[in-house]
């Protein structure tokens, strides 16, 4: 399978450079097209997210916290790329298991899985993680590729260096390719869990882990909800490949529940982009929610709604 990658990077990139040259076409006018490949160039890049099914997971709890309202597992597994990925499992003592379970999915400038659980952190927001484990979910938060416990594979260059400062863009598109590839992984883990009831899986993502969450729930059927939030829709071309454009993978969602929750001020994307991109989701569980707010941010009200739409899609 990693064979297979070495032949596909440069199939995409070239795909990328002749489909979405940047002398072609004004910035307005990409963003505004919002074109899907065809079907069978989309089921090129599906293969990106591919990954050999039995290399072994080598997963191990390496510490736990027990807290009245909850216990927290730190684990390790092995990734797709050979590499040891880092993540906090959280289990709620409300109610009793098999529970469901929610994928939470940090940004790139900067974060970690930490984000999630130190208020005190930049870009720390512990409210939606807390207000899932009140609600009876468990909850899963792994470090992204080259983020957090993992900015060792850059030299401890941080997301935003890396992808906004020195544009490194290959790197920017292996960090949400493979992400993607390692919350597949961790769904397998959550399989080998009894706790875990693997049919009612979510997952919700900010920003490039909106993104993320985007292309985790186009190739794996296993994610049954999803929530992308401030989610980056005019990056592609400087930072990220086009290829990577998240209008060809909206596609595969299906009839899935997918609940959009943006901000109406955010330099990321206009109101008029995400509506053309919300436009592209065929399902008929959709939702698409504006809070007006300035900047790349949601308000802590937008916690309480994400809870009602998981409690609405996986406590069937």
């Amino acid at each position: 399978m990693r064979r297979l990658h070495f032949v596909l990077w440069p199939l995409v990139l070239t795909l990328s450079f002749c489909l979405f040259n940047p002398r072609l076409y004004s910035q307005e006018h990409k963003l505004l097209a919002m074109k899907p490949l065809g079907e069978e160039a989309f089921q090129v890049l599906r293969e990106f997210f591919q990954y050999d099914k039995d290399m072994p997971l080598d997963a191990r709890i390496i510490a736990t916290d027990d807290t009245p309202d909850y216990i927290r597992e730190k684990i390790v597994f092995n990734g797709a790329q050979d590499s040891r990925v880092p993540g906090y499992l959280a289990l709620p003592k409300k109610d009793v298991p098999p529970y469901p379970c929610v994928l939470l999915l940090h940004g790139t400038v900067p974060a970690a899985k930490e984000v999630f659980w130190d208020q005190r952190l930049a870009y720390g927001d512990t409210l939606i993680r807390k207000s899932l484990l009140q609600a009876g979910f468990a909850v899963l938060t792994l470090d992204a590729q080259y983020l957090g416990e993992r900015t060792m594979l850059t030299d401890y260059v941080n997301g935003s260096m890396m992808i906004f400062r020195r544009h490194w863009k290959y790197k920017g598109m292996d960090l949400l390719v493979q992400t993607a590839v390692d919350h597949r992984r961790a769904l397998d883990y959550l399989a080998t869990r009894s706790e875990i009831d693997t049919s009612r899986i979510g997952a919700l993502g900010y920003s490039g882990g909106g993104m993320t969450a985007i292309y985790l729930t186009a190739v794996d059927r296993r994610v049954k909800v999803l929530i992308p939030c401030v989610t980056a829709l005019n990056i592609y071309g400087s930072l990220v490949p086009e290829i990577l454009a998240l209008w060809h993978y909206v596609r595969a969602f299906g009839d899935r529940p997918v609940l959009f929750m943006m901000s109406r001020h955010d330099p990321f994307y206009s109101v008029e982009q995400t509506e053309q991109f919300f436009s592209l989701v065929k399902g008929s569980s959709k939702q698409l929610l504006f809070f007006d707010i300035d900047g790349h941010r949601l308000p802590p009200e937008h916690a309480p709604k994400a809870v009602e739409w998981f409690q609405k899609h996986l406590r069937k």
